[in-house]
């Protein structure tokens, strides 16, 4: 009796010492409930970072629609600003063809179908027609805008002052001052769609642009 109970005490100490032996790592394999905790962590991230890349791209794009329209915007000022009158330039009084009824216009062509009531169709050779006709064209190529180019432009709202002054910016933007030098400013709201990665949302950013005339200088 007390030789069998040796052997099986033999017998068990050769097992540990065999299940003591290190596996390869090619040949660890996972407990099944590690590995259903490891999809489990993948199947909660996967959602988070595909947000965040859909994020990020509808970021770009905005960032971009926004950088166009700012430079659609600044290069109707632009032309705005130089449509001097050459009279007037030589003898360094350089100004605009005036309007009547105020420096504040808004829009470009008032024979827009849904153009709002304030809007106006600017006289031909003027600041702001020449501007519009900029602006119209440019929008044609800035992505995401949810109006036509037209309708767009009649959101637009132009403050034109033909021998100098201040321009002021809804939402507390930065005001323009320019005394003694024709001026030519806009700003507008235009609905636009960015990618639509999160749904039909429509996005409304505020763009803002001013440009003056340099004086001749002796």
């Amino acid at each position: 009796m007390k030789m069998r109970v040796r052997k099986r005490h033999l017998i068990g100490r050769r097992r540990a010492k065999r299940d003591d032996v290190a596996l390869p790592p090619s040949c660890v394999l996972l407990d099944p409930f590690e590995r259903g905790q490891s999809l489990m962590i993948i199947g909660i991230m996967l959602p988070v970072l595909m947000a965040l890349l859909m994020a990020a791209l509808e970021y770009q794009e905005r960032t971009a629609q926004h950088a166009l329209l700012q430079d659609a915007m600044q290069q109707a000022t632009r032309s705005g600003a130089q449509s001097f009158e050459y009279a007037r330039f030589a003898e360094n009084t350089s100004g605009f063809r005036e309007e009547t009824g105020g420096a504040t216009k808004q829009g470009c062509r008032m024979n827009v179908a849904g153009a709002d009531a304030n809007v106006t169709t600017p006289p031909e050779g003027s600041a702001r027609a020449i501007a519009c006709d900029v602006l119209i064209a440019n929008l044609r190529g800035v992505r995401g805008l949810a109006e036509t180019p037209e309708r767009t432009a009649n959101l637009v709202t132009w403050t034109i002052h033909p021998h100098g002054g201040t321009c002021t910016f809804p939402n507390g933007r930065p005001s323009v001052q320019h005394p003694n030098e024709p001026l030519v400013c806009a700003t507008v709201r235009p609905p636009m769609t960015g990618l639509g990665l999160f749904g039909p949302g429509i996005w409304i950013p505020q763009v803002d642009a001013a440009d003056t005339l340099d004086r001749a200088q002796h």
